[in-house]
């Protein structure tokens, strides 16, 4: 005798369920909002003191077209501080010419880094 099951397709449990992509879904955007979350205090922190048209440039202009480049910035502003005692007026200066650079290269990250490393050189 043979026997004959039928199977639904609501009793198999696949990983590409609705709930497994709703759940990936949920984690990519949360991983999302908390790195949206940690570049905004970078720019914070970075600007700090410091006229708000400044966080307006790297807000506003550079963080949308190039995360990377906006980090970058920050990054550069950060090692600055830590070796020299930055005038707020000097920093300024800097974030003002490096936002502009950025965007006159049309945000190429390749672009803002050899200048920064150029700079590094000079300032030695």
């Amino acid at each position: 005798m043979i026997v004959k099951s039928k199977i639904t397709t609501s009793s198999i449990s696949t990983p590409n369920s609705a709930s497994a992509i709703a759940a990936t879904a949920a984690t990519v955007t949360t991983s999302n909002s908390s790195d949206n979350i940690m570049t905004k205090t970078k720019i914070e922190n970075a600007t700090e003191g410091l006229p708000h048209r400044c966080f307006n440039h790297l807000y506003n202009r550079i963080l949308p077209a190039s995360r990377e480049n906006a980090l970058t910035i920050c990054d550069y502003i950060f090692s600055l501080r830590s070796e020299i005692n930055l005038s707020n007026h000097y920093r300024e200066d800097t974030i003002i010419l490096l936002c502009n650079i950025s965007m006159y290269f049309k945000n190429a990250s390749n672009a803002l880094n050899i200048f920064i490393k150029s700079l590094k050189f000079i300032e030695i």
